[in-house]
């Protein structure tokens, strides 16, 4: 290096003095991220690591006062603490996207194999990674590759019991490393959620999974469930806000023709879909009081399959005739939990990260799933709320 050039000497110095000023900074600058979002998004381009791209986009920003990406301290320039914040954070992973409840979490050789995934390994690994992160009820699990596991839920062993349901007590399997998970849902691969598009259209997935954790036992076929889902042949249509609903976890909305047959309408294949009064109940966010009476089809012909239109009669029963059979909700709607908080763990086999777009899809569902959740829960829950 030529040190007889100013400009070398000046790069060197600034340099030593990036590094010196960061270092002596690092405490204030730690207070800082500790205290404001802003100070916790070092990774620029939101690959879930800080490195050398993350340096580049930050100097191409230096001095600017109207680049607030890059401004790590939020004090309206861009300029040497940021730098020292950047650097503190350097090698550093899911920066962003922990402020998402995102977490990358790479395949150690004990989590998947060629075509699955072991849930449960994956959930241990992210708390032996992250023990400060007891804080979540779901943790919902995103592979880089497809898997035989595809979607499901799997409810935690509750050592106290304390949200038993309706009914037979579910099946739990029991989850080292944390005293508050609840449910872990199995999300299938990111390729269904790697941009907005995809988030809107697959949503429902994530309703439908986390709502397991309350509807896993969901009545018999004397009440028109199949023991783990509304039937195809349960009426779950509701009204609300005037218009006719679906409801997510399953069934269809079934309509008398007048003539001894049912149709599923057109209208169902575009309705609005969110939990039904009664799944409300079953979920401990409503009264058994706000629960209208349930309907479902009984086919003439028992062999018949769902189809546009079936020759019936619509057998009716209240929430007085669930509550005879399976007893109280416990708790009732008035002790139960109600806010939850959820993260998202992205598994990848190491020579399969995921992809920058393939992150952004799984930053717009952690942003976007808090209001959605409270829409399709019509305001009685909240999810990182």
């Amino acid at each position: 290096m030529n040190f007889s050039n100013p400009k070398v000497l000046i790069a060197a110095f600034i340099t030593v003095a990036v590094v010196v000023g960061g270092y002596f900074l690092r405490d204030k600058i730690i207070v800082e991220k500790q205290t404001s979002d802003a100070a916790g998004s070092a990774d620029l381009n939101f690959d879930g690591k800080v490195d050398v791209i993350d340096l580049g986009i930050f100097l191409a920003n230096w001095n600017a006062t109207n680049k607030p990406s890059s401004d790590l301290n939020s004090d309206s320039k861009v300029d040497v603490i940021d730098l020292g914040i950047l650097l503190s954070k350097w090698g550093d992973q899911n920066d962003n996207l922990a402020l998402l409840d995102i977490f990358v979490i790479p395949d150690d050789g004990t989590l998947m194999t060629d075509d699955d995934i072991d849930l449960r390994a994956a959930v241990r690994r992210f708390y032996a990674l992250y023990p400060e992160r007891d804080v979540y009820d779901f943790l919902n699990v995103i592979t880089t590759t497809p898997t035989r596991t595809g979607a499901r839920h799997v409810r935690v062993k509750d050592p106290v019991d304390t949200d038993r349901g309706i009914g037979a007590a579910p099946w739990q399997v029991p989850i080292e490393g944390s005293s508050r998970l609840r449910g872990i849902n199995s999300l299938g691969p990111i390729s269904i959620w790697e941009n907005a598009q995809l988030v809107e259209q697959n949503m429902w997935l994530l309703d439908h999974e986390a709502g397991h954790q309350w509807l896993y036992f969901l009545l018999g076929p004397d009440f028109g469930g199949t023991g783990v889902h509304y039937s195809n042949f349960a009426n779950t249509g509701f009204l609300r806000d005037g218009e006719e609903w679906a409801d997510v976890f399953g069934g269809f909305i079934w309509h008398d023709n007048g003539d001894g047959t049912m149709s599923i309408p057109e209208s169902f294949y575009s309705a609005k879909k969110a939990f039904s009064p009664l799944s409300l109940y079953l979920m401990g966010f409503i009264p058994p009081l706000e629960v209208p009476d349930f309907s479902f089809v009984v086919p003439q012909n028992p062999t018949d399959s769902v189809a546009g239109r079936v020759t019936g009669s619509f057998k009716t029963f209240s929430i007085e005739d669930v509550i005879e059979r399976y007893g109280q909700r416990e708790p009732s709607y008035l002790n139960s939990q109600k806010d939850f908080r959820m993260a998202y763990l992205i598994v990848h086999k190491k020579d399969v990260p995921p992809a920058p777009e393939q992150l952004e899809g799984i930053a717009h569902l952690a942003r976007t799933y808090p209001e959605h959740w409270s829409f399709v829960t019509n305001g009685l829950s909240t999810i990182n709320r």
